[in-house]
């Protein structure tokens, strides 16, 4: 028992000791840049003069020609920059001055995926682990809808959403159905090379080919509907649009594209061209937004005038603008009232509030803000209300009161003088 405690404490020194000397042994000449990868420290790439060399541990790679300097090392894939060719046009920089390069083990994979059977291929990655490997075989065997497979690489590399998914796909029992969902996810999660023709754009007049090229290649002919599931769960609405304008759908399909594009443009504040949209889903709530935004106050108005009464719109609208119009026609009334009462137009207030038998609620309130403006010292002000208000005969009784007050004080000519708009309003009387 004790030797074997003794062996096990000293295991960890032997092998540090080992890594040691292999790291002593390990020397290079005429390294002029270098880069550990930032995701594996057994991963180095080193510059020596004009090639670049890789090292797993100590054991370098076959050497490729380069002479970039490094920028990234990661999931396998080192990317440099050519610094030389920059510098000789700085002003013009382009793409193809940035270097791209994968390890051994990320191309063997991907060459064996293509000549071996992925059993063979499942092996290789499990000796060489590494999530990007895994990925790579999860990518392939969703391909080739291989969903045991691409259920274990998705497994290995911790991708709970791609291990929900293959779970989805068993539910599916039409391949086709299977292959528009691996289509989408894709689409969605990652760039691959063999839907190049398939990534999300604003179509234009040269993409159509290339739309239906890609659509038969995937689904055969007569897919129009797969091809429309599949573009409405990416949200690529425009070629939805395309393919309904073909007669792939109905009218109500049309409308929630139409209504989808409206908001695409809306949420990047084009909102001219998301009111094209709009209009022709005839989408009245989207449309008052942008003509809120637009600031476009006549058409505003004209869209109010074609909504039916009793429409929740018509109250959106009115507590947009205040709108006593807006409040009756949507059945708020008592809300167009207190509209009315806020911004100071009384008489309308008393008008609405006899039609709809609520007057004396109103006239309450009249009262109670006149006896406060009184109180406040401001019986002008209460009598240019009760002006407002219709109510000739309170206005009249608050300037007789005010009057006697200022007859029975001692009033001279200086007095007088600093008060002309008093004077002005007694001689109205």
């Amino acid at each position: 028992m004790s030797e074997n405690k003794k062996e096990d404490a000293t295991t960890p020194t032997t092998k540090h000791a080992q890594i040691c000397e292999r790291v002593a042994d390990f020397e290079r000449e005429d390294v002029w840049d270098m880069k550990w990868a930032d995701d594996n420290p057994d991963l180095l790439a080193a510059m020596e003069k004009t090639r670049m060399y890789i090292f797993r541990g100590t054991d370098p790679e076959e050497p490729v020609s380069c002479s970039a300097y490094l920028c990234s090392f990661h999931n396998l894939q080192i990317q440099a920059v050519q610094l030389d060719e920059v510098m000789r046009q700085p002003e013009q920089p382009g793409k193809e001055h940035v270097f791209n390069y994968e390890t051994k083990s990320l191309r063997d994979t991907q060459q064996m995926l293509k000549a071996v059977e992925i059993q063979d291929a499942f092996i290789y990655i499990e000796e060489h682990s590494h999530p990007r490997l895994w990925i790579s075989l999860a990518e392939y065997a969703l391909e080739t809808l291989n969903l045991s497979v691409a259920e274990k690489a998705f497994v290995r590399c911790e991708d709970y959403y791609g291990i929900q998914f293959v779970k989805g796909l068993h539910i599916l029992k039409d391949r086709n159905k299977q292959k528009a969902e691996v289509v989408c996810f894709q689409l969605l999660f990652s760039p691959f090379p063999f839907l190049a023709d398939f990534s999300f754009h604003v179509p234009s007049s040269n993409s159509k080919h290339n739309e239906a090229r890609s659509r038969e290649a995937l689904f055969g002919d007569g897919s129009e509907d797969l091809a429309i599931d599949l573009r409405m769960k990416i949200g690529d609405w425009f070629v939805v649009e395309s393919l309904i304008c073909r007669g792939a759908g109905n009218d109500s399909l049309l409308e929630l594209t139409w209504n989808n594009i409206g908001n695409y443009y809306a949420d990047r504040r084009n909102w001219n061209k998301a009111v094209v949209y709009y209009v022709k889903a005839n989408n009245s709530e989207k449309l008052a937004e942008c003509f809120y935004a637009l600031q476009n106050w006549a058409d505003l108005e004209k869209l109010m005038n074609t909504l039916h009464d009793g429409s929740p719109l018509l109250l959106s609208i009115g507590h947009r603008f205040a709108s006593v119009t807006c409040f009756v026609r949507g059945g708020d009334v008592k809300y167009a009232i207190n509209c009315c009462m806020e911004l100071n137009h009384w008489q309308k207030a008393i008008e609405l509030s006899k039609l709809h038998d609520c007057e004396k609620s109103v006239m309450g309130t009249l009262t109670k803000y006149t006896n406060t403006l009184l109180q406040s010292g401001n019986p002008l002000h209460a009598v240019e209300v009760y002006e407002k208000a219709g109510q000739h005969q309170q206005a009249a009784k608050v300037l007789t009161r005010l009057a006697k007050q200022w007859v029975e004080k001692t009033v001279d000519i200086f007095d007088l003088a600093h008060k002309p708009n008093d004077i002005l309003h007694l001689s109205q009387l």
